[in-house]
């Protein structure tokens, strides 16, 4: 019996608790991401525990207390785990997070009903698992989290983020498979082991995007844009340069921390605003620059009146200026436009604001 445990379960205790370590002398990871790493890692090892000594409590000639308690807390975790990358993945969008959690908290007290009802599962007198009515509540409920993890995968697409969906369908994929493995052939630990994998992705993945993002905003930073540029210039067909208006006056009357809020609500209202195929890069500061992989010149103004209308949400305000690579094949020529266009634009957005005060 113990050969078996550590023989189905070595390679996911090791890489759980190498997460562990990993997770926690990055110094770089922001601390909700540390937590929700953190937290999935731990899942998964409380999985293990309890997977394991049900294992060991099924051996036994008669039904226990114990094997009801660890069957309990598995059949609770395995939805878990897959909720974790749908709060991860999620986490920057509008959802009810109680809302969310409700397939969960329903999970956890069908399993625990075990105690006093055949509701969920229970054992008869030579101790075999009998399936309740509502034995397939934990399956139900990850099945209910895959979609959830679909639809944010989705909104984070369409809001420009292309590699992330490219992961979480790969784990989506993992895990139906394991799901099926486990709940139809009766493959142990298949879940288990599929869950630290996802968890392992996602982390490698965070790490990568730390180097090719702009802490603050969530932007791509300058180093994106030159290899995006490096790799795909013959793709461009258009830029947006984007500078936020009254940034030194917002520093020096209301602090710093007023400046960065209103950094990150233009970088925020750019985002929510980006079409298909356009990507946002944080050039340093205030400015930004949205470059357009395809989209023809009407749909680049369209993006522009978006963001205007976005702003308006907001108490800040931003310059923008368009040029076409049409107008400038060169890329520096290109964007050297955008910029004069942009500070043409804030120019006249000063003398407006001039007017309305003198009205």
């Amino acid at each position: 019996m113990v050969h078996y445990f550590i023989q189905l379960n070595f390679a996911t205790v090791v890489l759980a608790l190498c997460m562990l370590v990993f997770i926690h002398t990055n110094r770089i990871m922001d601390r909700k991401a540390v937590s929700m790493f953190s937290t999935a890692s731990v899942l998964v090892l409380m999985l293990v525990l309890a997977d394991s000594v049900e294992y060991w409590t099924a051996t036994w000639a008669e039904p226990s207390l114990l094997r009801i308690f660890v069957s309990a807390v598995g059949y609770s975790l395995r939805p878990c785990i897959i909720y974790m990358m749908v709060a991860y993945i999620g986490r920057k969008q509008k959802i009810s997070w109680f809302l969310l959690r409700l397939p969960m908290y329903v999970n956890v007290l069908i399993s625990f009903s075990a105690f006093f009802s055949g509701i969920a599962f229970s054992y008869d007198a030579q101790n075999q698992f009998v399936r309740g009515p509502l034995g397939y509540s934990p399956f139900v409920a990850c099945a209910i989290y895959l979609i959830l993890l679909m639809w944010v995968t989705v909104r984070a697409y369409r809001s420009g983020n292309r590699t992330e969906p490219a992961i979480t369908l790969f784990v989506i994929l993992v895990t139906v498979v394991a799901t099926c493995m486990e709940s139809m052939f009766g493959y142990d630990g298949v879940i288990n082991v599929s869950g630290v994998i996802s968890i392992t992705f996602f982390y490698m993945y965070t790490n990568i995007q730390m180097f090719k993002r702009d802490v603050m905003t969530g932007a791509f930073n300058r180093r994106s844009l030159y290899a995006d540029v490096k790799r795909n210039v013959n793709r461009v067909t258009g830029i947006i340069s984007v500078d936020l208006n009254h940034l030194k006056r917002l520093n020096d009357q209301e602090g710093h921390a007023v400046g960065d809020d209103a950094i990150c609500s233009i970088a925020a209202c750019i985002m929510e605003c980006l079409g298909q195929d356009c990507f946002v890069y944080r050039m340093g500061g205030d400015e930004f620059l949205i470059l357009a992989f395809g989209p023809g010149k009407e749909q680049l103004l369209g993006i522009v009146r978006e963001i205007r209308e976005k702003t308006k949400e907001t108490r800040y305000s931003c310059a923008m200026g368009l040029a076409m690579t049409v107008e400038a094949p060169d890329f520096e020529e290109l964007c050297k436009l955008a910029d004069r266009r942009m500070y043409e634009n804030k120019a006249q957005m000063k003398r407006d604001e001039g007017a309305c005060t003198t009205h």
